[in-house]
């Protein structure tokens, strides 16, 4: 379906996006220069989105259509579809389905995924978080075991011959702001795809597409992807990636470690979703943002019902998950004894 020649004309075309969702940020600067947005939603008409305008569908008729490429970035795509249609354009050649573009550009390391699953098949994995209860005593006692580290996490290897097996990113900002830092790391690593713009000199990558949300109704279902080579989904949290991870990988057990799953914010910033740094006691490292740095407010209540349903998939394929956090509001897993469990296992 995706010849080189209907590939080539992809990116040589103007790219539209339709929809302006979470899914239509995985587009932006990775693959495509998106030319400008369009949403069935009136009040969004004229507003900026990623830098670029949004305007209303009808705007497509002005469009020269044989050099124009819509990309339908939604989980309505059945109902957009018969929309575009009834515009004159025409699938697969004037739109496509977004979902399906990133597996065609994303699939680079397909292969070298695969070659990872049930790589460390029952077997115990260490993750961890970078919350204030983390202690660089901790992370010592794991320089014999499997660990996954992410983001900052790095602030520690000054004080620390600790290193993860495995690191992740997937926040963009992290991503935007620490690029520099990440990218110098001598770690096996886990990237959004989607981020591939801030790591083009980035070595050791393995890029993990991210598949669209899913809905019941208007209800958001948070799922649990069983093959990260397809992609993973997302679960507002780093942590929920490398469980995905985890699970692909074959490992029987995985242990939490400084997954807090607590923050301090001032009330100005309850309904904020971009904060600026209130040099509040949120990470184990003093210096993890930067007076004045921004970062994105972690949404706890969609990380909660992530877990949740980590928890209940988890279960049933006899995947054991433990918090063995030193202080910890994630009530999901069982928690236990940091010490006790390093040293069973």
């Amino acid at each position: 379906m995706f010849n080189n020649k209907l590939i080539k004309k992809l990116k040589d075309n103007k790219i539209v996006v339709f929809g302006t969702g979470s899914f239509s940020k995985m587009v932006t600067g990775a693959i495509f220069n998106v030319s400008y947005y369009v949403d069935n939603n009136y009040k969004k008409w004229g507003r900026f989105h990623q830098g670029r305008r949004i305007r209303s569908p009808l705007d497509l008729l002005n469009e020269d259509s044989e050099s124009i490429s819509i990309l339908v970035a939604s989980v309505y795509y059945e109902e957009i579809k018969l929309q575009l249609i009834k515009l004159g354009f025409i699938e697969y050649k004037n739109f496509f389905d977004l979902g399906e573009i990133l597996n065609v550009f994303d699939n680079d390391n397909q292969e070298e995924i695969k070659k990872l699953y049930l790589k460390h098949k029952n077997e115990v994995a260490f993750i961890v978080g970078n919350g204030p209860s983390l202690k660089l005593s901790d992370l010592e006692k794991l320089k014999n075991s499997i660990s996954f580290g992410c983001n900052q996490v790095y602030l520690a290897f000054g004080k620390s011959s600790w290193r993860p097996t495995y690191y992740s990113v997937i926040d963009n900002m992290v991503a935007k702001n620490k690029s520099r830092e990440i990218s110098c790391l001598e770690v096996n690593k886990f990237i959004a795809s989607d981020l591939k713009s801030y790591f083009t000199n980035s070595k050791n990558v393995l890029w993990l597409r991210r598949l669209p949300f899913q809905y019941q109704g208007k209800k958001q279902v948070y799922k649990f992807s069983e093959d990260i080579a397809q992609g993973i989904y997302s679960g507002f949290s780093v942590v929920y990636t490398q469980m995905q991870i985890a699970y692909y990988m074959g490992f029987r057990k995985l242990v939490l470690l400084g997954v807090d799953f607590n923050y301090d914010f001032t009330q100005d910033t309850i309904n904020k979703k971009i904060i600026v740094n209130e040099q509040k006691k949120n990470h184990f490292h003093v210096d993890y943002f930067k007076n004045g740095e921004k970062w994105n407010k972690p949404e706890l209540k969609k990380q909660y019902e992530a877990f949740r349903a980590a928890k209940i998939f988890l279960d049933e394929k006899g995947v054991e998950v433990v918090n063995a956090s030193r202080n910890t509001q994630l009530d999901i897993f069982p928690t236990v004894n940091y010490d006790q469990v390093v040293k069973e296992n």
